[in-house]
């Protein structure tokens, strides 16, 4: 097992927990709305060596730091948003923040992280909704794709072919993805190369290099990244997002021609799934037939130009079921309310 432990903790307060993913911090002086203070602590961070997972071996000599980073955490309706541990998918709300990261590795160890290099050796990720990395015995390829720079890693243990193959992918799909959604978010991306998880982080990708898997993750760089949502209480909105992804620009066929069983499950929260996870993919793919739906009815070029510019407006910010279908419904005269009633989107 990986252990994540805080060591010690100063400038506002000090912990009341130690050895957990969440630590309560008692400031000597409250902070106003607006204003900046600071907290100083240092971690311990061992990832598991046994476990290939978004937090553990992502290859032969490469770790995986899967949220690994403390970020604090904030607050809505008068709590704290401390969404439990959820396997089967995420139940991060990060809304979007300056990171600045320095990040050191012995000389043979390489980094595949996020941000542009600054002069004092730090990296700058604005705009970010978490930080994440790789490292370990990496190799990478490198290549510009629509104004952004894509750094491809792999572990050098692994077949040439995968890095390359994940790349050629990025370089082919990216452009498409920008095309449909809008501007990316940030100058630069990375895209890991491993068969330990498939996962999305800002401006970092963690993924197998299958194409539709690629593009499901590059996807994400909009839909959780750029604009953000609630994964713990409407998981929808992104992975479903992601999932239309992979068939706009693939060129497949519709996930459905009408709404199944599962149209009841989309909008729910990952707390419905933690007892029946077996209903867990009616988020992405009975989520992505709403949207298929809302193409067919709408028609192809009303939805997807309604679609980027929500998503263009929303950079940034935040994305929930109500702001997402009243931009649908201003955006066509058709009728779409047997639609929302369907997936029960409110």
């Amino acid at each position: 097992m990986g252990t994540y432990r805080l060591e010690a903790l100063g400038a506002l307060g000090d912990p009341t927990r130690r050895e957990c993913t969440a630590v309560r911090v008692k400031l000597d002086t409250p902070i106003a709305p607006g204003a900046r203070g600071s907290v100083a602590f240092d971690v311990d961070i061992r990832v598991p060596r046994h476990q290939r997972d978004r937090f553990g071996r992502g290859g032969k000599d490469v770790a995986l730091l899967s949220n690994a980073i403390p970020a604090i955490a904030h607050r809505e309706h008068d709590r704290w948003r401390l969404d439990r541990w959820f396997g089967e998918g995420e139940a991060w709300t990060y809304p979007a923040a300056e990171w600045r990261v320095r990040l050191r590795a012995p000389e043979r160890v390489r980094i595949a992280a996020p941000g542009v290099p600054q002069p004092d050796g730090w990296r700058l990720l604005l705009d970010g909704r978490d930080y994440s990395f790789a490292a370990g015995a990496l190799r990478r390829a490198f290549a510009e794709v629509a104004g952004v720079d894509v750094t491809a890693w792999a572990p050098r243990a692994a077949p040439r072919e995968k890095l390359r193959k994940a790349l050629e992918v990025t370089k082919k799909r990216l452009p498409q993805l920008v095309e449909l959604f809008g501007p990316f978010g940030w100058p630069d991306l990375q895209v890991v190369v491993t068969e330990s998880t498939a996962m999305e982080h800002s401006a970092l990708i963690m993924t197998p290099p299958d194409g539709y898997i690629v593009v499901h993750e590059l996807a994400h760089e909009w839909w959780f990244g750029s604009v953000g949502d609630d994964q713990a209480g409407a998981p929808w909105l992104d992975e479903a997002f992601a999932t239309y992804a992979e068939e706009a620009v693939r060129g497949q066929r519709p996930w459905c021609r009408r709404p199944g069983a599962g149209a009841r499950f989309v909008t729910r929260g990952v707390d419905f799934f933690r007892g029946r996870p077996i209903d867990y993919g009616a988020v992405y793919f009975d989520g992505a037939c709403l949207l298929d739906r809302l193409e067919h009815r709408m028609g192809r070029h009303t939805f997807r130009a309604a679609l980027r510019a929500y998503a263009i407006a929303h950079r940034y910010g935040w994305s929930t079921g109500a702001a997402f279908r009243a931009a649908m419904d201003a955006a066509t005269p058709k009728p779409l309310g047997p639609l929302w009633r369907r997936f029960r989107v409110q």
